[in-house]
């Protein structure tokens, strides 16, 4: 499979797997309605444009997650680089255009006005109680995200401290990305709404990858490779850990409390945190590839 199709996988399939997570197949069949056909009116339209809202933002975190996958698989191979340059638009920065091309197209039924009357089909979608948000659809939706996860995840490969699992799943950022969110999730409270969740992961999240960053440019300026890959290595590994707890956990509570009415979407971090992971290989490329000088 080439870096574009699996790019178009991890990102289609992972929008329709988080979309699986927190609606029922009935309802995705009034969304694509609302979509394809008429919008819907009142609070079936309000909901169809909420969702649509939310499939915009996890096609851009896939995007942003196929972006350190493909960045990942590149330093795994040990190419050097004239070849990443090659390479660049498709494994590197294919996924989060092909993230952003999907939130575009799914921004436009986000933003269908209602229809004026209301019809028969409303009730069909009334709000369900809170037991009723697990469902097989759920289990069938995680399940389907986790495969592709592990699908998508670089071949392992390459020398010791530059295989995928050592660069994207360095234990310490990942406890420390957890270990912070929770805190500040407790400190917040309001758990069920997920806003507070979404804000821990992004305030923990944000934290390790900038503490990782700037061991690494500690390390570039006092010329020692091994504090910039421990420095990288943290810091990606960091970002890694926050988008998916951002798909798996923070935006599900959020999508439920939205869809329920009971709450707003934090929509500065659900687009900033990605759109800032992307940024994050972008500095980590340019590291890579700029000639270091070793001092005696």
């Amino acid at each position: 499979m080439n870096a574009t199709l699996a790019g178009l996988v991890l990102v289609g399939g992972g929008t329709l797997a988080l979309a699986l997570v927190t609606h029922s197949a009935r309802d995705l069949g009034a969304w694509l309605r609302h979509a394809l056909v008429g919008p819907l009116p009142g609070e079936a339209g309000r909901r169809a444009r909420a969702f649509w809202e939310a499939a915009s933002r996890s096609a851009i975190l896939l995007g942003a997650l196929g972006a350190t996958f493909g960045f990942a698989a590149f330093l795994a191979s040990g190419e050097g680089s004239l070849p990443v340059v090659e390479r660049l638009g498709e494994q590197v920065f294919g996924p989060p255009v092909l993230g952003l091309v999907l939130a575009a197209l799914c921004a436009l039924p986000a933003s269908r006005r209602a229809a004026p009357a209301a019809s028969a089909s409303e009730g069909d979608l009334a709000p369900r109680a809170g037991g009723r948000w697990l469902r097989v659809e759920t289990g069938i939706g995680y399940a389907l995200f986790l495969a592709l996860l592990v699908s998508s995840f670089p071949v392992p490969g390459g020398r010791p401290g530059l295989r995928p699992v050592d660069l994207l799943l360095h234990a310490p950022a990942w406890l420390a990305v957890a270990a912070g969110a929770v805190a500040i999730t407790l400190y917040l409270g309001d758990v069920r709404r997920g806003r507070s969740v979404t804000l821990g992961l992004a305030v923990a999240g944000g934290g390790g990858a900038l503490l990782g960053l700037l061991q690494a440019f500690h390390g570039f300026a006092i010329a020692r490779i091994e504090t910039v890959a421990g420095g990288l290595v943290f810091a990606l590994s960091a970002g890694v850990a926050t988008l998916v707890g951002l798909g798996a956990v923070a935006f599900p509570l959020e999508d439920r409390a939205v869809a329920e009415g009971e709450g707003q979407r934090s929509r500065l971090v659900g687009y900033g945190i990605s759109l800032g992971v992307v940024l994050l290989v972008a500095v980590a490329w340019l590291m890579v590839s700029t000639p270091m000088k070793i001092r005696p």
